[in-house]
């Protein structure tokens, strides 16, 4: 039987990565890219005031660990497309979205996409002078209130628990 992965597919990621890195207006390492990315889906976890786009579950601080190779296959697909550049420094690499991925993204219309664009601008405007030992800090002071929140977010979305 052949498995069909719907969601969070190098397709689905690279219009994140792409978002990302369109609203953050500078070039990002991977590791932060892998951490905007997940807050940019549980805006909730930066921003008790907004819904996360997609609900709590135990183990959703582990996503951060589990994405990593599939954001590497969706910004590999990103620069085969022309969408984004990749910047060697001494730091190491760093990707930048390019001309042709701003243009690209102007054809997205859709609610979520909408939604996916105010979260990345509440991070963008958050954490856009943050370095990426600071982003690493504000995710290892805060990781550890993700796992408990699942309850609460079942009942807030009005999903029956016991």
């Amino acid at each position: 039987m052949v498995e069909l992965k719907l969601y969070n597919t190098p397709i689905e990621i690279s219009i994140r990565i792409l978002l990302i890195l369109n609203r953050f207006k500078r070039a990002l390492e991977i590791n932060s890219i892998i951490i905007y990315d997940h807050l940019m889906l549980h805006i909730g976890d930066v921003d008790k005031n907004c819904l996360s786009l997609h609900p709590a579950n135990p183990y959703h601080a582990t996503e951060l660990l589990a994405k990593r190779r599939t954001v590497q296959s969706a910004i590999n697909l990103l620069m085969k497309k022309g969408l984004v550049n990749i910047i060697c420094s001494k730091d190491g690499f760093k990707y930048k979205d390019s001309e042709i991925g701003e243009y690209f993204l102007s054809y997205f219309e859709s609610e979520y996409y909408f939604k996916l664009c105010n979260n990345v601008d509440i991070l963008a405007e958050r954490f856009s002078d943050f370095t990426e030992a600071e982003l690493n800090e504000f995710i290892n002071n805060n990781i550890h209130m993700w796992k408990d929140e699942t309850k609460t977010d079942i009942l807030f979305r009005g999903e029956f628990i016991d």
